[in-house]
């Protein structure tokens, strides 16, 4: 959604690469910057010349000091996103759910207009521009990226999941109901900014840092009658909201994605899907990069239950990022 990619707040932290670790740093709100017909923000900052490292975070969901200039490197590298509580959802007293979907603490984020967390550390170089002038005491410049572009690329800080169920509807004396459907062992936490190490001189995404031994709970909301919708022989589908969860790089690998999920299954995220005739399936969700946006779909029988995950929209999205970076 539109709400999903606004910038709210901006934070730029700009390094010199060398000897000296100077940093520049400034903040942006909404009305300081202009946003384009393309979905582009422009921002001015007055820093000095060089090769450089760039951090920027929007809508970071966390403090920041008010003396941005302090922060090093490893600091901003070592910055979390905020703590993801457990969470139910609503019912009334005769176990309808009463309200929806319950919020968490990111959803009310974007309900409340501050945004959801994006981040970006790339290199490049501001030269100086000879042929413009700036304000007094400055000249305008010209920033290029390593990769050639000019423009700073934020990716979303979170993976999204869509829960669909679909009961299907079997002869009277086989009915069923869904008693629990919940998402298990997600994590609660992870770094703002994507977490690298130094391997042969090259940063390389440090995945398995980037995971918390974490064990969020959520459990989403059932509705009497809605799973149970049919038309003849077909599944009519109950969208179950979409959940944002911070990545987790353990879990299978969906067909077609080039990098391969670590493989350790106590760290795995789950779908728990509990039937009141005492089937209890618990599945595995692929592993979750922070730009990721998946489709669950439980569909569920007299005799089986399948899921069935796909990405939904994901080149869509956020571009991807590379698994190492100059």
């Amino acid at each position: 959604s539109e709400e999903e990619r606004a910038i709210r707040s901006l934070y730029v932290f700009v390094f010199n690469i060398g000897a000296s670790q100077y940093c520049e740093a400034e903040r942006f709100s909404v009305y300081d910057m202009a946003e384009g017909t393309d979905g582009k923000y422009t921002f001015k900052m007055e820093v000095t010349p060089g090769y450089k490292r760039f951090y920027l975070v929007a809508n970071p969901g966390i403090d920041l000091r008010s003396n941005l200039a302090s922060y090093t490197q490893a600091e901003l590298q070592d910055l979390r996103t905020m703590v993801l509580n457990d969470h139910e959802d609503d019912y009334s007293s005769d176990g309808e759910l009463s309200r929806g979907l319950k919020l968490d603490q990111l959803m009310t984020a974007l309900k409340d207009g501050r945004g959801i967390p994006m981040s970006m550390s790339v290199t490049g170089w501001i030269t100086l521009n000879k042929n413009k002038t700036g304000t007094e005491g400055t000249a305008q410049g010209n920033l290029m990226l390593d990769d050639g572009s000019d423009t700073f690329k934020l990716i979303r800080a979170v993976a999204k999941v869509r829960l669909i169920c679909r009961v299907k509807k079997e002869l009277p004396s086989n009915n069923f109901e869904l008693e629990t459907f919940e998402i298990l062992q997600a994590n609660r936490q992870t770094f703002l900014f994507p977490k690298y190490a130094v391997t042969n001189g090259k940063w390389v995404i440090d995945f398995p840092s980037m995971t918390e031994a974490a064990d969020l709970r959520r459990t989403v909301g059932y509705v009497y009658g809605k799973q149970e919708n049919h038309s003849g022989q077909e599944w009519l589908e109950f969208d179950r909201g979409t959940h944002y969860l911070y990545e987790n790089y353990f879990g299978p690998t969906l067909p077609d994605d080039a990098q391969e999920g670590l493989i350790d299954e106590t760290k795995y995220s789950h779908i728990h899907v509990v039937l009141d005739d005492g089937r209890d399936r618990t599945f595995a969700l692929p592993y979750l990069k922070r730009n990721d946006y998946l489709t669950v779909r439980i569909n569920m029988s007299a005799s089986d239950i399948i899921c069935d995950i796909q990405p939904w929209e994901k080149d869509d999205i956020y571009p991807d990022y590379t698994g190492t970076i100059k």
